[in-house]
């Protein structure tokens, strides 16, 4: 009876304070929450079998609705499956509840079966953690309040209740789990939210450029809105990275400028004086492009970071100074405004690079893999989501898709970790229930998540899974390693001989094979439901050349 209160408690306060989604993976010793769960009916809860992937799901989930999910568990290594997950959810400040069930303490370190060490099984990667043993129901309302918070605070992220329950898990008198467990009142939900930060200031130090990576934002029209506004009133052009709203919210055209990389690529404008910010304000994560990275490391004067949570993002470890909060907050902006003719000079630039490789995209074999994201923009329904998996696909995204204002697409990317790990169950987390939905996901990061098409086969919703095909790790062709041929391909290409359709017939998921973007494309184009896998079979050799050809439209300073 006591552990059936204990839980009923616990799930009552997270539901007082807001939480409604929560991912179940079976076991017996979570007993007592999923009985707890069945007392509120309105509660989104959804089964997924393999607890890693359950937590990539639950990351999506949280990732689409901005609001924190609750991921249920065993006790034992269910838990430890987490891990991959929690870790992407800490570097990108997504809310997840982790509920790991675990055995009380007379249970501990003596044998017992399905029992680890579960106190601080996820180090430092949770913002706040507690080993609830020997808990009365009351104390338990606190804790969840407590964690609810850190989860959702200035510096959200994952959290970890460990809760110990005792044998019985079913209430007495009701073998079948609907006894009265206890009447604890409601508790009203305490959500922190970001102060207005005047920044107005900044325009005194001249020049400057804002830098604006991988975000998701929960509210991206009034975040997009922020950084327009403020791009205006300093004069200085927005750096946005592919999985950054900006790139995708109407007025980018004229402030954003996504051809960094090749601009940065000609050594004139690389080493341009003229082209030198004075200062430099980051948003979140700074931008993919490696060359991008290494110029802003080599400038100097003030920077800041505006960001919820004081932790660097600079991995140039150059000092500035933080700001709290979100352009989704931003105040009125004091005195006049500078004037825009810097900001001018790079948008000049930035439409004469978009010109050139979209002609030049028009050149190419519809095989080349990097075609398909200026494609798809033909493709996708209006306010829909895509995801794009790393390695080559954000790297290819980054450079061939320019500032689109039409489709209002909202773009999701794991660059918290940057792994490839978990990234089918990620996508159906972001699809299920929610917007039609686009991941484009290479033929490794598949095989990776093979898991995940058990959870992809049962949502509500549209997914189109595409998968490039290219015989392995291609973004290692990259690297110098590439010259190694003794190892390269058998430790670092890896190349994968499955056949991807067959997989996905084995879930109930159709799989359909494509040789061009266009056809492909097409396909996109027709309305359905469930989930689809779309199969694009590409020449590394030929794509291999085809981005020598990009590179040749600069004056190239380097290769990265």
């Amino acid at each position: 009876m006591e552990s059936a209160k204990q839980a009923f408690s616990f799930v009552r306060a997270l539901v007082a304070q807001g939480l409604r989604d929560f991912v179940v993976s079976p076991g017996s010793r979570s007993t007592p929450i999923v009985l707890a769960l069945k007392h509120f009916p309105d509660l989104r809860v959804k089964v997924v079998l393999d607890e890693r992937s359950a937590a990539f799901y639950g990351l999506g989930l949280a990732d689409r609705t901005g609001e924190p999910v609750a991921l249920v568990c065993t006790s034992g290594t269910a838990g430890a499956n987490y891990y991959p997950a929690v870790i992407e959810a800490s570097e990108r400040e997504v809310p997840l509840l982790l509920l790991t069930a675990d055995r009380p303490l007379e249970l501990r370190d003596c044998g017992a079966g399905q029992t680890i060490d579960q106190v601080g099984l996820f180090g430092k990667y949770v913002r706040w953690e507690v080993d609830a043993v020997d808990r009365s129901a009351e104390q338990m309302v606190s804790l969840a309040e407590e964690g609810y918070l850190a989860a959702i605070g200035d510096h959200s992220g994952p959290v970890h209740f460990n809760l110990p329950f005792r044998e019985p898990f079913l209430p007495e008198g009701d073998r079948r789990g609907r006894a009265m467990v206890g009447d604890e009142a409601i508790w009203s939900s305490k959500k922190i939210v970001a102060k207005d930060f005047d920044i107005s200031a900044m325009s005194k130090f001249g020049r400057g450029i804002i830098l604006a990576g991988a975000s998701t934002p929960s509210d991206p029209d009034r975040w997009a809105e922020g950084l327009f506004r403020l791009s205006d009133h300093l004069g200085w052009p927005i750096f946005a990275d592919v999985t950054n709203p900006l790139r995708h919210t109407p007025g980018a055209e004229g402030r954003v400028v996504t051809q960094y990389e090749a601009l940065l690529s000609d050594s004139s404008v690389f080493e341009d004086p003229e082209r030198r910010p004075d200062a430099i304000l980051q948003v979140g994560l700074q931008p993919t492009a490696k060359i991008l990275r290494k110029w802003v490391a080599g400038l100097d004067g003030p920077r800041w970071q505006w960001t919820p949570s004081r932790r660097p993002l600079d991995p140039s470890r150059k000092p500035s100074q933080w700001i709290p909060g979100s352009p989704a907050h931003l105040g009125p902006l004091t005195g006049e405004p500078r004037n825009g003719s810097y900001r001018a000079g790079w948008v000049d630039m930035e439409k004469g690079a978009v010109r050139k490789v979209q002609n030049w995209l028009k050149t190419v074999p519809d095989s080349f893999e990097g075609k398909l994201y200026s494609a798809l923009l033909a493709g996708v329904p209006p306010e829909s989501q895509l995801f794009i998996a790393n390695s080559m696909p954000v790297r290819d995204a980054e450079r061939f898709w320019p500032v689109d204002e039409t489709k209002r697409v909202r773009v999701f990317s794991n660059r918290g970790a940057s792994g490839i790990d978990g990234l089918v169950s990620t996508v159906a987390g972001l699809a299920d229930g929610g917007p039609p939905t686009v991941a484009v996901l290479g033929d490794l990061s598949f095989l990776h998540d093979v898991g995940g098409l058990r959870v992809a086969a049962a949502i509500e919703g549209r997914l189109d899974i595409i998968v490039i095909d290219n015989g392995g790790g291609r973004i290692f062709e990259q690297l110098p390693i590439h010259s190694r041929e003794d190892i390269f391909e058998d430790y670092f290409l890896t190349p994968q001989q499955v056949d991807l359709s067959q997989i996905c017939a084995a879930h109930g998921i159709p799989a359909i094979g494509f040789s061009g973007v266009s056809d492909l494309v097409e396909a996109v184009k027709a309305k359905s439901t469930g989930a689809r896998v779309f199969i694009l079979k590409t020449d590394p050799s030929e794509d291999r050349k085809v981005r020598e050809s990009w590179r040749a439209l600069w004056t190239l300073r380097e290769k990265d």
